[in-house]
């Protein structure tokens, strides 16, 4: 498998920390515009924007004088699964489509309070695995917005990965790099056949970690979502802070999907953004939020791909990361594939969050197995205060025993091994003081 620019860069780039001497407050200028003149308009799409064919008004859950609306766009086409399939290799599966472009539509000098989008039929009901459609990612990208950089910064050894392996009450930790547990490429280097368990050492970037991540312009994503569509809170209802995202006049909204069909025959699909905003510039108070990705690998420059043994279950653990801003988690949003069980998010040493995968959605046969896919999460507290000089760290459990991993929508698992791709991150919503 190919590095993924489409997921890939959006996160790690909003992940990259604050710089010394940077003040908390202070928003990082973009280095990417919109529209034609930005230098990821050739991955993102460019050209006029979409208007979503409905716009459906909704109660708001957030604040009672928030605007609350869902938007649909579309339609797109997906090819069958045995098709040939678009989007280069800027993609986590070869069987799937991308589509992208901008999308028109959506408030302008406004803060947005919580965000979801979904796949969905034209009347905006759910498309789903029981519809024969799996959503890997879809993301919101504000590319006129300025960026807020992540209060995060990784704790690492040089030259060793950050990550471990353990089995459940001790075992043998297992030195990443050298199991192929998970997948450690340089942009546009591909490893070969991405989805072999094999043991086998994978390359990495010799670049330092500081100058990897802030070689990546700074990008404001306001949704980053998996076929779960957990939504996006960036301010708590009843809580004492105010948070969101601000959308300002005139920034163009970048939308990018990675979508597998299941069926060998063509599908469309829609996309939609169900979001509650405030309207009128920057309420006084509210604080400005970055969404990024705590990944479990923070130490190498890794795609986010990881391969669970098929014999029992495993705990994946990250590296530390420094607290080197003040503010609020407002939001800890699991990200695992199918055969993930459970994951945890640690503020020194404490547990902070629990969160078990549910499975459901409709079961499908592929080939010769049934297989459940991942639906949601138990939903973590909100508004975890973190100052500086904290520690923050991620745990997660795969077990193939329980769950398999999501199947190849042609069938060919049996081509390499058990199936697509493991991940283990927490998107995660900070609001910066």
């Amino acid at each position: 498998m190919k590095w993924s620019v489409g997921l890939t860069l959006p996160l790690l780039a909003a992940a990259a920390p604050l710089a010394d001497g940077e003040r908390n407050h202070v928003l990082i200028e973009r280095q990417v515009g919109g529209g034609a003149g930005s230098p990821f308009s050739g991955f993102f799409g460019s050209g006029e924007a979409k208007l979503p064919i409905s716009v459906t008004k909704l109660e708001p859950k957030i604040n009672p004088k928030a605007t609350r609306e869902a938007l649909v766009w579309g339609p797109y086409k997906l090819q069958p699964s045995n098709g040939t399939h678009v989007g280069g290799g800027f993609k986590m599966d070869p069987n799937s489509d991308i589509v992208t472009g901008r999308m028109g539509g959506l408030c302008a000098d406004c803060m947005v309070l919580e965000a979801s989008s979904e796949t969905t039929f034209k009347d905006g009901k759910r498309m789903g695995l029981g519809d024969g459609l799996y959503t890997h990612h879809i993301l919101f990208i504000d590319s006129g917005r300025p960026s807020v950089k992540s209060p995060l910064k990784p704790v690492c050894t040089n030259g060793t990965a950050g990550m471990t392996m353990t089995r459940p009450g001790g075992g043998v930790v297992a030195p990443i790099q050298e199991t192929g547990g998970i997948e450690d490429t340089s942009p546009g280097i591909s490893t070969g056949d991405s989805h072999s368990h094999g043991h086998k050492v994978r390359r990495s970037s010799s670049l330092p970690l500081d100058r990897r991540q802030m070689a990546f312009p700074g990008i404001s994503l306001l949704v980053g979502i998996g076929h779960d569509a957990t939504p996006h809170v960036y301010d708590v209802k009843g809580d004492d802070v105010n948070a969101g995202f601000y959308i300002g006049a005139g920034d163009p909204i970048i939308m990018m999907a990675e979508l597998i069909n299941y069926d060998p025959a063509e599908k469309e699909t829609y996309i939609k953004l169900e979001y509650e905003y405030l309207s009128g510039g920057r309420p006084e108070g509210y604080l400005d939020v970055v969404q990024n990705a705590i990944n479990m690998e923070g130490c190498k420059f890794a795609g986010l791909s990881i391969f669970p043994p098929a014999d029992g279950p495993v705990i994946y653990e990250s590296n530390k990361y420094d607290v080197i801003a003040n503010g609020y988690l407002m939001n800890l949003s699991p990200h695992l594939h199918d055969g993930g069980i459970d994951f945890q998010v640690y503020v020194n040493e404490k547990e902070v969050c629990n969160s078990k995968a549910i499975y459901g959605g409709g079961a499908q046969a592929v080939g010769e197995e049934p297989w459940e896919t991942i639906v949601g999460y138990e939903k973590c507290p909100e508004g975890i205060r973190i100052v500086k000089g904290d520690q923050v760290h991620i745990k997660a459990k795969y077990d193939l025993t329980q769950h398999r991993l999501r199947p190849s929508s042609d069938g060919d698992d049996h081509a390499h091994g058990e199936g697509a791709e493991g991940m283990a991150l927490s998107i995660t919503v900070f609001a910066v003081e």
